[in-house]
């Protein structure tokens, strides 16, 4: 008989901790993250990478909860210096892969391609630019394209901070070339933050590495693509009154930029467009304001909410 393998989780993070709340069948042996500093996490122990020196690696398996790409590549590349083969290394997505496409069954209604999901993960991994969409996210991002593809309007994102999402979609080919793609960002990090936000964050956290010439670099190609810095709602200003969206994704965290932009765009999405919103999930200490300015306006306007924890997002749609 088979000698049933171990399984060990690499990075303790947001996506970590709702895959321990909303999978408890999974059995994780133990935690690799050298950088956490108590020796349990949510009852399971916690390691240091150099446990696999004495660890019969061939006995094991490894699922990778980083949430950025990079991050993702540094672990990969960790393990391999231990001596981890590479069919012994998955990722988040691939554990909960059956659940979050039971979920985009019912809201598109028809089954998803697994063509895209392959993209999403090869294109991510292998990304010079931060995608800190997930995995999963960005696969939701080019379902939801595909579905709204002949919905009139153009795209809209809100948080693209250094494009990594926004231009793994137009690699894809799904974005058609007659819709415009706005990207709105501070580039500068935070604005300043509401009760609603965690305290453990201040004005200008998450600044982008890149500066704004070499993002606008970045979309040369795509003339379709339009590059609005500043902060929100002040830029929504550089939108037509009269323009239409088929699509538009948030991704700015916090508690006033969410409640601005569903307030701003809500009305501008076409009659089958999709609203996505990511850090709907959070964890403890985590950028709770999203949901709450959610949950107020979903409540507000009537809105069926589609929640999918697999990729930390919400979905409504018009």
């Amino acid at each position: 008989m088979q000698k049933k393998k171990k399984i060990i989780a690499v990075g303790i993070s947001k996506l970590l901790y709702f895959t321990l709340k909303e999978l408890p069948t999974v059995d994780f042996e133990c935690l690799l993250d050298n950088s956490y500093a108590d020796d349990s996490y949510e009852g399971i122990p916690v390691r240091k990478y150099d446990v696999l020196k004495q660890e019969k690696l061939e006995n094991v398996v490894f699922y990778i909860f980083a949430v950025s790409n990079h991050s993702i590549n540094i672990i990969q590349d960790r393990l391999s210096g231990y001596g981890v083969l590479a069919d012994q290394i998955f990722l988040y997505s691939d554990l909960f892969k059956e659940s979050f496409e039971n979920k985009i069954h019912k809201l598109f209604g028809s089954d998803i391609a697994q063509s895209r999901y392959k993209f999403a993960k090869t294109a991510t991994l292998n990304s010079k630019l931060t995608v800190q969409t997930t995995i999963c996210g960005s696969w939701l991002f080019l379902e939801s394209l595909n579905n709204t593809k002949d919905v009139a309007g153009d795209i809209a994102e809100v948080g693209c901070f250094e494009g990594g999402n926004a231009f793994l979609a137009l690699r894809s080919g799904i974005v058609p070339e007659n819709k415009k793609f706005f990207l709105f960002d501070s580039f500068e990090g935070f604005p300043a933050l509401s009760e609603f936000d965690p305290i453990k964050h201040k004005q200008g956290d998450l600044k982008t590495v890149l500066d704004l010439d070499e993002i606008k670099g970045t979309f040369k190609k795509f003339p379709n693509v339009k590059i609005i810095p500043g902060f929100v709602p002040g830029t929504f200003s550089q939108i037509d009154d009269d323009s239409k969206f088929s699509l538009v994704f948030f991704d700015c965290d916090l508690y006033q930029p969410a409640c601005d932009t569903l307030d701003f765009f809500w009305s501008k999405l076409s009659k089958g467009g999709l609203f996505l919103l990511h850090d709907y999930f959070y964890e403890p200490g985590g950028f709770s304001g999203v949901k709450k300015a959610v949950d107020e306006f979903s409540k507000l306007k009537n809105i069926e909410s589609f929640p999918i924890w697999e990729t930390t997002m919400v979905v409504l749609r018009k």
